[in-house]
């Protein structure tokens, strides 16, 4: 696995990295601490709020508990994501914080494992430098031909067979060689 910038990753500052201890907050603080010393991937995890916002979470129970919320754990208003602070002090990231990022920091890329919707992450700025982690094949395919900079596809062992199946269809087709009808 090669950065943007084609330089081997060594190291991947999952959900955000870690910050005085802290892991999995998806902040500001812990995405500015890995770039200090010197990450240039990043893995995000995504949500989407109430009013359709994308922003770093890795869940909404798993936010509502990291940044003090009793109660329900359903998503919230992106207004009131940005006025929580994880464990109390650290800053919840928004796709504007994160494009903000990207833009300050060009050798930065971005990682993904939650949302591969390309309705959705049609949001970025920075495809070029996005790492997304498809769960259909669909999926794959339309962010492909949005320019992605590295897809993988999640499959689950029921669906690796249609996937060959499909897979092996558009390999041959391209080649202009003829689809078997039976595998």
């Amino acid at each position: 696995l090669v950065s943007c910038d084609r330089k081997p990753i060594k190291y991947i500052a999952h959900a955000g990295g870690r910050i005085d201890g802290y892991t999995y907050t998806n902040s500001l603080e812990a995405v500015n601490h890995a770039i200090e010393c010197g990450i240039e991937v990043v893995e995000l995890d995504l949500c989407l709020t109430k009013d359709s916002v994308l922003v770093a979470a890795h869940d909404w129970s798993h936010f509502h508990k990291i940044s003090g919320y009793v109660g329900d754990t359903m998503p919230i208003m992106s207004a009131d994501f940005c006025k929580r602070r994880i464990f109390g002090k650290y800053h919840p990231l928004t796709k504007d914080m994160i494009d903000s990022l990207m833009r300050q920091y060009p050798s930065l890329c971005l990682m993904t494992d939650k949302i591969s919707d390309p309705n959705v992450l049609c949001q970025f700025q920075y495809r070029e430098r996005i790492m997304v982690e498809a769960f259909s094949i669909d999926d794959y395919y339309q962010l492909d031909t949005m320019g992605y900079y590295k897809l993988f596809y999640s499959a689950s062992p029921k669906s690796y067979q249609s996937v060959l199946k499909k897979w092996t269809k558009r390999v041959l087709h391209i080649k202009n060689e003829p689809i078997p009808t039976r595998y």
